[in-house]
């Protein structure tokens, strides 16, 4: 037990508990400073843009499924019914 430092009595200063008018927080808000804008930039590698156009391809298939009456499938709507199923209900 000795490896352990006493923790000491330290005092800290008071703080104000009573409100502040409003129109003393407007000002405060006023005071913030905010950062400039920076020169913000997003690189990607090739696989990451691979998996963007993978997915861009996904979502036109699907679409085009859709608009000709092809996507909703006997299964894919057992998957569903199965999975709201067991959220609701706990089946």
């Amino acid at each position: 037990m000795s490896e352990i430092a006493s923790i000491k009595q330290q005092s800290y200063p008071s703080v104000d508990t009573q409100p502040q008018p409003a129109t003393a927080r407007r000002s405060a808000d006023r005071e913030a400073t905010v950062a400039p804008p920076t020169d913000d930039r997003l690189e990607l590698s090739e696989a990451a843009r691979d998996s963007g156009d993978e997915l861009a391809r996904r979502i036109e298939l699907i679409r085009a499924q859709i608009a000709d009456g092809t996507y909703l499938t006997p299964q894919k709507l057992k998957v569903a019914i199965d999975h709201l199923c067991r959220e609701l209900l706990g089946c």
